[in-house]
Parts: structure tokens; sequence; C-alpha cells
């Protein structure tokens, strides 16, 4: 191989390594942007929806709330954790800095990215459960919701 072929080479391979770099970046991105309007939303329908109608408002009991809304606050909490856990594995990354050694000996490393997905969305993972209960009983949810529609102090509410 001719120094000139090599050079070449090189090149082609720095630029083949820089578009995979940006492909990951935009991939990373939008997932982190999705994982955001996602906590947005489920902080809208905590806030706007299940407090006002857990604190009795709008003909809605408590129990009727809680059933209704199920998991959502604890599928709330457990993805913030999991949006902090990727924004710091993002941002390793972007540092090109990954699974860098502790500082303290008894502090595990930064978790890569992918470590992020499969420790958060294992099998037996709190979020899961989460996910699960609220999935199972969701057509409870839908009759719950056709049972409430049918009252003046509700339907006037959930325009």
């Amino acid at each position: 191989m001719t120094l000139r072929m090599f050079s070449r080479s090189t090149a082609r391979d720095a630029v083949m390594k820089n578009a995979e770099v940006n492909k990951r970046k935009c991939i990373t991105n939008e997932i982190l942007s999705t994982e955001k309007s996602y906590l947005a939303s489920l902080s809208t329908c905590i806030t706007h929806y299940f407090q006002p109608m857990a604190s009795g408002e709008h003909g809605v009991s408590k129990e009727q709330a809680t059933s209704l809304f199920g998991t959502m606050s604890q599928i709330n909490t457990e993805a913030s954790q999991f949006f902090i856990a990727l924004t710091k594995a993002i941002e390793m990354e972007a540092q090109h800095q990954p699974n860098p050694a502790p500082a303290n000996p008894g502090t595990p490393p930064s978790p890569s990215l992918g470590s992020v997905f499969l420790t958060w969305w294992a099998t037996g993972s709190l979020l899961g459960k989460y996910y699960e209960e609220y999935i199972t009983t969701y057509d409870d949810k839908l009759e719950l919701v056709d049972k409430l529609q049918k009252e003046v102090h509700f339907r006037t509410w959930f325009k």
C-alpha cells in the first residue's frame, strides 16, 4: 500500500467514523428529547387531572382517582430517575469518556447508554413492574372512565 492510498483510506475512515458519531448523537438527542417530553406529559396528567380528582373535586372519589391513575405517580418518579441516568450516560459519551474509573473505590463507574436501558428496563425492574401493573389494569380504567363520563360533574370538568 502506498502512502497516498493509506492517506485516502485513513481520511475515508475518519469521515465514516464522524458520520457514525453524528448519527449516534442525533439518535441519543432524540431519545433524551422524547423522555423529557414524556416526563412533562406525566407531570401534567398528575398535576392537572390526578391531584384534582384525588382531592374529591369534580365528583370523583379518591379511590376512583387512584384506580384510574394507578401507578402513574410511581412511574413518574422512576422515569425521572431513568432520565437522570440517561442524561449522565449521554453526557459521558459526548465527552468521549465512556465508563471512567470511579474517583472513589466504592463508587461504580458511570454507565454506558446501553447499560442504562438494560438496568432500567430489565425483567423485574421497578419501572417495568409499574408499567406492567398499569397496563394489566388498563381495561378497568377505561370502564371507570366510561362510568365517570355519565356523571355531570365529571363531564363538565373534563371537556
